[in-house]
C-alpha cells in the first residue's frame, strides 16, 4: 500500500508531467497557440530556434519526472527543471505587473514544484 506522502507526490507529478507534455509538443511544432501564449503570458517572442530549445528542455524535466517515480535523484533533478521554468515565467509575470487569475497557472506549478522537492527529500 502506498503511503500519503507517495500519493501526492505521484499527482504531484503527474500534474507537472502533463504540462511538460503539452508544452514540448506545442513547442516542438510550433502550435500558434503556445506561441501566442508565450508571448502573453511571459512576454517572450521566442525564435523557432528558442522553441525547439524550450520543447527539448520540457521533455527533458518529463523524462527525469517520469523516471523520478522510481529514483529520488531524477525527481529531485525533475522538480528543479519544472521550478526553474514556471519560476521563470512566474517572475516575468510579477515584474510585468501580472495579478489576481493571471498568475494561477504558473503559481500551481511553481508550487507543484516546491512541494514537489520538499517531498522527495523526505524519508
Amino acid at each position: 500500500m502506498m503511503s500519503p506522502v507517495h500519493i501526492v507526490v505521484v499527482g504531484v507529478t503527474a500534474l507537472l508531467a502533463l504540462e511538460l507534455l503539452l508544452n514540448a509538443v506545442s513547442a516542438a511544432v510550433g502550435l500558434s497557440v503556445w506561441r501566442q501564449r508565450m508571448h502573453e503570458i511571459p512576454r517572450l517572442d521566442l525564435s523557432r530556434g528558442a522553441e525547439l530549445i524550450v520543447a527539448l528542455y520540457s521533455v527533458l524535466g518529463l523524462v527525469l519526472l517520469v523516471v523520478g517515480l522510481r529514483s529520488t535523484p531524477a525527481l529531485l533533478a525533475g522538480a528543479v527543471l519544472a521550478l526553474a521554468g514556471a519560476g521563470t515565467v512566474l517572475t516575468r509575470q510579477l515584474r510585468y505587473g501580472d495579478r489576481g487569475r493571471a498568475l494561477g497557472s504558473y503559481l500551481t506549478f511553481t508550487g507543484s514544484s516546491l512541494l514537489l522537492l520538499v517531498l522527495a527529500v523526505l524519508p
